[in-house]
């Protein structure tokens, strides 16, 4: 007996597929390197579904990475989790004008800083996060413009 490829459409336009020597009912046998195009429109949705979540979680990464910034003239490193920014925004909600302290660096190393240093952090953080959505964003939609597997597969966060 030889080996058989078989494929369904179900109701939300996806693919179900597998192979064996007795076709399920309701499947529909292919063969392989001659897929029917309504096997690969379907699979094209699932390969679209994946890079997309494959986008996200690149995003959703890159947004908690350490970001540099500039403290009196210094370069230095520090993180900006969702932890991280949960505290700074609450330090800067609540500390009166005039407000210094130390914020710790990505080694936690003591950088002394202002309030300004302080804001200018968040609106780093910020802003690098506004420019990461609209590369997410930019991405999907890309994805959704594509019409075969291998563009999809293509797209690179």
């Amino acid at each position: 007996m030889k080996l058989k490829h078989f494929y369904k459409i179900n109701q939300n336009g996806r693919a179900s597929f597998g192979s064996g020597y007795k076709i399920p009912d309701g499947f529909i046998e292919y063969s392989k390197g001659q897929e029917p195009q309504e096997l690969l429109n379907a699979l094209l949705i699932d390969f679209k579904k994946r890079k997309k979540q494959e986008i996200e979680s690149a995003y959703n990464q890159a947004i908690q990475e350490p970001i540099a910034y500039n403290v009196g003239g210094s370069d230095y490193i520090f993180q900006s989790d969702e932890k991280s920014q949960d505290i700074l925004s609450k330090v800067i909600v609540s500390a009166p004008a005039g407000f210094e302290t130390d914020w710790l660096d990505i080694d936690n190393n003591p950088v002394h800083v202002t309030l300004d240093d302080l804001k200018g952090l968040a609106q780093a953080i910020l802003t690098r996060g506004q420019q990461l959505f609209a590369k997410k964003v930019q991405l999907k939609q890309q994805v959704d413009a594509c019409t075969t597997k291998e563009e999809v597969e293509a797209i690179r966060w």
